[in-house]
């Protein structure tokens, strides 16, 4: 995993790409805590993927250690709360899941025990993110899975005559 740092000044632009973690496995869906002192990530090193916490130092290298925040697999990436001390993730039987953590001397992290954040399973879009946390920590954004999936239905929709449609609907205005 690489850290691409800005070069500074009013417009961001991309400096050279830093290695961040180096270890065996793979290492994925990186995310920084609210506050820039925490990066959250996915990594297979324990056969599975996991989501792991590690700090950041000021200067954008990793600090030492890494905490697993999940024992029971996580995929599609974290999202932290911005306004309390829990991250969310997608579990590996597709739902939203929080745990509660917190950090001590900004050099230890501490999680909790997960909860099931939600009962409704997320669609299935892979590896792809599928959720997001409002910045009030009071909605989530998230795409679930279909009340009642129908894997030998497929919808298609076709407009014709755009064009003409345009036309009709702008001419009110």
């Amino acid at each position: 995993m690489s850290r691409i740092e800005s070069t500074g000044g009013q417009t961001p632009r991309l400096g050279e790409p830093r290695s961040l973690i180096r270890q065996p496995g793979v290492q994925t869906a990186p995310v920084l805590s609210p506050d820039g002192r925490w990066v959250a990530y996915h990594s297979d090193e324990s056969g599975r993927m996991e989501l792991y916490v590690a700090p950041m130092k000021p200067d954008g290298s990793l600090g030492t250690g890494r905490w697993p925040v999940t024992a029971e697999g996580a995929t599609g990436g974290a999202r932290w709360s911005r306004v309390g001390q829990e991250i969310f993730y997608r579990g590996l039987d597709r739902r939203i899941w929080a745990v509660p953590y917190k950090t001590e001397a900004d050099a230890m992290f501490v999680s909790g025990a997960a909860r099931q954040w939600a009962q409704q399973r997320l669609a299935d879009v892979g590896v792809y993110p599928n959720f997001d946390v409002a910045p009030d920590g009071k909605r989530m954004l998230a795409i679930v899975e279909a009340a009642e999936p129908r894997p030998d239905e497929t919808h298609l929709r076709l407009m014709l005559n755009v064009e003409d449609e345009l036309r009709r609907r702008f001419r009110g205005q």
